[in-house]
């Protein structure tokens, strides 16, 4: 895979976590602020459910069956008139342990005996806040609810006598989540895409120039004392750089290889004048150097493609039994 396509990759995954991670913020952010706000209204209506239904029937009532009579009188105008759309309520009576709970039946009346989580809490006496439960409504539609439930102690502070059970439905606040998660997905998209443009657009001068440095690298070379010189037309990052460090170096190489052809033409000088013959082998008994005086001296023809055991064997001279390398 060629860097082009690396850095396209790099940009849109990037941009993809990002986009992941602020989506998922915002949702839970904007659900947690729902139940928050359905927490609060719920738990302001229950109190208010609480002190002008139920404690204001029993600081008149005389008995229990009256109490319950003064409830009902008060529930009825409280939750018909001035209870937000989309909000139910209900007084459960929670009278002596043990409490046994119909776990089959539904909200009905102002005296119900249902099972919820919330409720189980509140008859322990505690409050409790629950959301995301779908049960039906009265016309048998499934409804998600937030729900609350409270418990009120009038006799004792063992065991509530009464518990206050609202609910509110959530299915606007799941639709409008929805909507939300829609147009976050369509955002992200849309983002991915433009990330994916601007990468190719950026990372073509990019590679375009590392592809041309790579082919210059390729042929570079050395050729009378001239090296390769790498020109790169508006690269004014860490390319040019690296460029112009390349075309440094190419030059301290041409500067070496001059003084190393210098020095070689001095030797050859030197030997060639020399009255003296010299020949000169590798380790492996091969020539690599003779000079005149050695070719007019030995009068050998084609000494220079002859090696040291031939040329030795041609003129009686006997090699060590450790080889050529112990000579």
């Amino acid at each position: 895979m060629s860097i082009r396509w690396k850095l396209v990759i790099i940009s849109v995954a990037l941009v993809f976590i990002v986009m992941v991670a602020i989506g998922t913020f915002i949702l839970y952010a904007l659900r947690l602020d729902a139940e928050n706000t359905a927490r609060l209204e719920l738990s302001h209506w229950a109190d208010h459910l609480r002190i002008t239904v139920i404690d204001d029937a029993f600081t008149f009532a005389t008995d229990q069956d009256d109490l319950e009579d003064r409830i009902i009188n008060n529930f009825e105008p409280l939750v018909t008139q001035r209870f937000p759309a989309g909000m139910e309520a209900f007084v459960i009576t929670a009278i002596g342990p043990p409490l046994t709970l119909d776990t089959n039946a539904q909200p009905r009346g102002h005296y119900a005996s249902i099972t919820r989580s919330v409720i189980t809490a509140a008859l322990a006496g505690n409050t409790q806040f629950d959301t995301a439960r779908s049960y039906p409504n009265p016309f048998g539609e499934m409804v998600s609810w937030f729900e609350y439930a409270e418990p009120v102690f009038l006799t004792n502070y063992e065991y509530p006598d009464f518990v206050v059970y609202l609910r509110m439905s959530a299915d606007e606040f799941f639709d409008g989540l929805d909507t939300t998660r829609n147009i976050i997905v369509l955002s992200s998209a849309m983002a991915l895409g433009a990330a994916t443009l601007l990468a190719i657009v950026f990372s073509v001068p990019l590679t375009k120039n590392l592809f041309h440095l790579n082919s210059e690298i390729k042929n570079f070379k050395v050729v009378a004392g001239e090296a390769t010189k790498i020109e790169l037309k508006g690269a004014n990052d860490e390319v040019g750089d690296l460029a112009e460090s390349f075309n440094t170096m190419s030059h301290q190489l041409r500067q070496g290889m001059i003084e190393m052809t210098n020095e070689k033409n001095k030797m050859e000088i030197i030997m060639y004048n020399m009255t003296d013959g010299v020949l000169a082998y590798d380790a492996r008994g091969m020539i690599i150097h003779s000079n005149h005086a050695c070719e007019e001296l030995l009068a050998i023809e084609r000494l220079v493609e002859m090696s040291m055991e031939e040329l030795f064997a041609m003129l009686d001279i006997v090699i060590p039994e450790e080889g050529i390398s112990s000579m």
